[in-house]
């Protein structure tokens, strides 16, 4: 009979304290944010990716696997700032970033070696710790102004580890307390402002584009999620719960693409039967995924594909198969276009010498746009395809464009309309 009643003082003790812990953390996390808020800063806890837009140089711009946190922003001594959690496949670091007065080439300025990722050369140190810019002027430019600041907040925060990324001086390990975060962030204002926009404006580089991108890839743009691309590329349909992730994008250029993961879902019926002859039926739901790159060329074409050699290419497929004269190629691709002459244009010797030498996945071009059946959803496989399509693109002979009612695309990205690779000035 004593056994409830010491069942009960054991749960009531039990609630009690957890309740307890819970009220103590509770009143730390709202104390922690007042003292924020108090310096009239302003606090996030979930803020979006977009809080990185225009940082690229590493830890920013690696990979797809990317997420923020805890964002504080606001102003010091008159410059803004933003601190935040940032997490990506390197790491999770705890970022400071404040504005400079300028943007300015990539530059590390460490005494705990290079950030993984980073690709920038290593310049002689004027002090004790290590440089990395592809600028060697550069390099001794901002010791040379920011060399007795950058000392000050080494010996304040036992070490050092600092980039410049466009118009941002980023600075790794900031603390979360908000009065040791003070004393971190006025070092930072000192080093910001010893960059002097009169003593570097030599160096000056564009603004950086206010998009989440990637390491030395300028015109790439990275967003988590985008839905609506189910309404403009051509993905496959059916199921249910479709998603496009990890969405990589190029706007600027005579080859415009994209580049996602698509997800979706399948549901399907299964009847079993046990030994006793019961059956019984269940839903199950099955997990799909494609790699799609769709790149825009802007121009209508004819449709035209170049596959590998399919064992009844010669009888199926969409169009009219086209050969050439040289054996191997036809044992090895499979071409086909709905205007035979096109393809012959397009596929010419030096074209096919090219894809013999490339050795291409399946890809298809019609009405203005590319689809390349790119193996895996990968940078290095995206970097490979976007190479791959210049060449070839290049290759088209000019009376190809000309025929097509088009100028040749500026495919050099000099501002100038070719000649192609295969112009007929060459």
């Amino acid at each position: 009979m004593s056994n409830p009643p010491v069942v009960l003082i054991i749960v009531l003790a039990v609630l009690v304290v957890g309740g307890g812990i819970g009220i103590f953390f509770w009143r730390r996390r709202v104390g922690y944010i007042k003292s924020l808020t108090d310096r009239g800063w302003v606090f996030d806890s979930t803020p979006a990716l977009a809080i990185a837009a225009g940082l690229t140089v590493p830890p920013f711009g690696l990979g797809f696997d990317r997420s923020t946190d805890e964002h504080i922003s606001g102003a010091r001594e008159g410059v803004p700032f933003q601190v935040f959690e940032y997490k990506c496949r390197v790491g999770r670091f705890r970022v400071a970033a404040m504005r400079l007065q300028l943007p300015l080439p990539e530059l590390f300025l460490t005494t705990v070696g290079a950030r993984p990722g980073t690709q920038a050369a290593q310049q002689p140190s004027t002090g004790q710790w290590h440089v990395l810019s592809d600028d060697a002027e550069f390099a001794r430019a901002v010791q040379a102004g920011a060399g007795a600041a950058v000392t000050a907040f080494a010996q304040a925060n036992a070490g050092i580890d600092l980039s410049i990324d466009g118009d941002q001086l980023v600075v790794l390990g900031a603390p979360k307390e908000a009065a040791e975060l003070d004393r971190f962030l006025d070092a930072m204002v000192a080093i910001a402002r010893s960059l002097d926009p009169r003593a570097l404006d030599a160096f000056r580089r564009p603004a950086p584009e206010q998009w989440v991108g990637f390491y030395r890839r300028p015109h790439w743009q990275f967003r988590d999620r985008d839905d609506r691309l189910m309404n403009v590329v051509d993905v496959t349909r059916g199921g249910q719960n479709h998603r496009i992730v990890n969405v990589v994008s190029c706007e600027v250029g005579p080859l415009p693409f994209v580049a996602f993961k698509h997800h979706w879902q399948t549901t399907r019926t299964v009847t079993s039967t046990d030994s006793n002859g019961n059956t019984t039926t269940r839903t199950e739901t099955d997990n799909h995924e494609e790699s799609i790159f769709d790149m825009s060329l802007g121009v209508p074409t004819p449709y035209l594909e170049v596959t590998g050699n399919r064992a009844l290419g010669k009888w199926f497929g969409r169009g009219d198969r086209v050969e050439s004269e040289l054996a191997a190629f036809n044992e090895r691709f499979d071409v086909r276009s709905d205007v035979p002459k096109f393809a012959s244009d397009v596929i010419h010797p030096r074209q096919i010498e090219y894809l013999m030498q490339v050795q291409p996945v399946p890809f298809s071009m019609g009405g203005g746009r590319i689809r390349v059946a790119v193996p895996q959803h990968d940078l290095a496989v995206i970097d490979q395809t976007v190479a791959f399509m210049y060449g070839f693109l290049s290759r088209i002979p000019e009376f190809v464009w000309q025929d097509l009612g088009a100028a040749v695309p500026d495919f050099d990205g000099d501002g100038r309309p070719g000649p192609t690779t295969y112009s007929s000035a060459t």
